[in-house]
């Protein structure tokens, strides 16, 4: 018998600029090295302004709204 090969979980390079929807709420998406949730916001539909949208959705306080890499953020 022949071997299938498992699909490898290779993570892009670059933030993905919009996130798949999914039914309802529930779309997240993972920091990654150098991102901000300014930009995170500019990459989505609701625009750079929506920055304090996803803070305030995450219980991120200002004025340094301050995200880890790794750290799973709820998108508006």
């Amino acid at each position: 018998p022949t071997a299938t090969p498992s699909p490898s979980l290779t993570p892009s390079p670059t933030p993905t600029a919009t996130p798949a929807p999914s039914s309802g709420s529930g779309t997240t998406y993972v920091v990654r090295k150098n991102d901000s949730l300014y930009k995170i916001a500019c990459a989505l539909p609701i625009g750079c302004d929506g920055y304090k949208a996803i803070a305030e959705l995450n219980g991120i306080a200002g004025p340094d709204y301050v995200i880890k890499r790794g750290q799973v953020l709820k998108l508006p």
